[in-house]
Parts: C-alpha cells; structure tokens; sequence
C-alpha cells in the first residue's frame, strides 16, 4: 500500500519522527549521573515538560490541517496559534532562568517526583501514569498514532476522529501536569501560564468532545 502525505505532512512527520525515534530523545541521559541536581523545582520542570507537550500537540494540529475546512481544522488551528506563542514565552522564561529546554537527565516528571508530598490524589494517580507510560509523560502520543494523522490513504473523516481522541487524551495530560504548578509554583510566569492551561484546554476538552458527539 502507498501511503500519501500531505503537503504539511513530510516536515511534520520529519519532526514527529525525529523527536519520538532519536533525534529528540528526550528520555536519554545527556550527562552523567552525579553531575545531576538531586532536586528540580517545580517551575523549571514544569516549564521543561510544557515545552514537550506543546511540541507534540503542535504536530499533531499541523498534520490533520488540509485545503478541505471543517470546524475540526479550525481548532486545529487555533491550537497551534496558542501553543506556538505559549512555547515562544516559555523558551524565552527558561532562557531568562538560564535553564536548559529538556531536563538534564531526561525525566521529564522529575519535578514531580521530586515534590510528592505536595501532591493531591489526582495528581499522585497523574503521576503513576507517567510512571507507567513508556514515554514518560501521560497523554503524549506514540509516533505511529501521530504519522497516520498525516497519512491521506485514511479517509479524512477517521482521520479527524482519531485526532479529537487522541487530542483530548493529550489535553487531559495538560491538565493533569499543571494543577500543582498553578497553586506551588514559585514565580508569577509559571503559576498564570499553569492556570491558562487548565483554563483554556478544560474548554477545548469541553469542545473536542462535542464535536465527538458529532461523528
């Protein structure tokens, strides 16, 4: 069978690829053990994982947008005019703080691990699912659920369905990282970025499963 993608398709796919198969491998050590800082704060960390969140759902929104319009595509697009300015401004914090885009030992939920006792029960059961996910964070999305969103040999309406599925899963994760940053965060930056996330994709949550209901 000869898979078609589309013209968004081969650059995106490029960097889903690249970032789940090796180019960004996020979950590899990139220094040695003990040159690690026991702790990660809370802001950092979650600023680190936000960015790779962000980055996923960027591909994801990009890949399913085409010539032929639907209320799907217009949300689509409208998260990655959102999530783009959101991942300028937090490139920007972590520049600010001198802070490195990934963590240094690749984990990206160290700094939830690390702040467990601040956790609730809704966080802690958060937690276990990352733990639990062999990506390492909940919600993210395995490459070969992302390349069939670009692949046009799928009808266009299936592919829309997966991607309202898979989106919401993706947003509940948002969700799921940014309640304790949004009351335990140390800097004002990070505390309203966390809150505009649970605001914002609550309601595209909210949406995406209207349109489920749709279809």
């Amino acid at each position: 069978m000869i898979v078609k993608i589309g013209k968004y398709g081969l650059f995106f796919l490029g960097l889903a690829i690249g970032w789940f198969l090796g180019t960004f491998d996020y979950r590899a050590p990139v220094v040695a053990e003990s040159a690690l800082v026991a702790n990660i704060d809370i802001d950092t960390g979650y600023a680190q994982s936000m960015l790779v969140h962000h980055q996923q759902a960027l591909i994801m929104a990009s890949l399913i947008q085409g010539e032929q319009k639907s209320d799907v595509q217009e949300l689509a697009k409208r998260i990655v005019h959102a999530q783009s300015l959101e991942m300028e401004n937090i490139k920007g914090w972590l520049a600010g703080q001198h802070a490195a885009a990934l963590p240094l030992n690749g984990d990206l939920m160290g700094w939830m691990k690390n702040n467990r006792q601040l956790l609730n029960v809704n966080e802690t059961l958060y937690l276990e699912r990352c733990e639990s996910s062999p990506l390492g964070m909940a919600g993210l999305v395995d490459s070969l659920s992302i390349k069939k969103l670009g692949d046009e040999s799928i009808p266009r309406h299936q592919r829309e369905l997966s991607f309202l599925q898979l989106m919401i899963e993706h947003h509940e994760g948002a969700v799921g990282m940014s309640t304790l940053p949004s009351r335990a965060a140390n800097t004002p930056f990070i505390r309203n970025l966390a809150q505009h996330v649970l605001q914002r994709q609550t309601q595209e949550t909210a949406q995406m499963r209207s349109l489920l209901e749709t279809r």
